[in-house]
């Protein structure tokens, strides 16, 4: 994970709000933050390990 990308993802995690987090990283569109934020892996992680179990 790049530096910018890593930056997003953890103000994200502590709740920063996402247009918020789009201006800051000068974006125009909301979908490249959500991107950069890797929220996607992280959420399909958390499934499979409830599926899983552990």
């Amino acid at each position: 994970m790049d530096t910018r990308a890593g930056e997003i993802t953890d103000a994200n995690k502590l709740g920063v709000d996402p247009y918020a987090l789009r201006d800051a990283a000068g974006h125009s569109n909301i979908n490249t933050t959500d991107r950069y934020a890797r929220l996607n892996d992280e959420n399909a992680n958390k499934v499979v390990k409830l599926r899983v179990g552990k």
